[in-house]
């Protein structure tokens, strides 16, 4: 199966290198993407459309769950995390 990244075309594949949750984000074609910082994101940063997105809670960028790999099937539920 091709990644989320390998199956734009090159001029929209933008990754962090690493994800902030410590994952690595591997691929060709990496460069580093402009975090957002105002208005509303209303465009996926997978395909470019529109529609119903999912608003990362670490980056500030919104994706279709279907542009997802794997894709989601539904939005996940939101977990509260501890802070201490």
């Amino acid at each position: 199966m091709s990644s989320a990244i390998d199956r734009l075309p090159p001029d929209r594949r933008v990754a962090f290198l690493t994800h902030p949750q410590g994952e690595e984000i591997v691929g060709d074609d990496l460069k580093l993407i402009k975090v957002w910082h105002k208005g509303q994101n209303n465009y996926c940063e997978l395909c470019g459309k529109g529609g119903d997105l999912l608003l990362c809670d670490y980056c500030n960028l919104s994706f279709h769950t279907s542009c997802l790999v794997p894709p989601l099937k539904s939005i996940p539920e939101v977990r509260k995390l501890g802070l201490s």
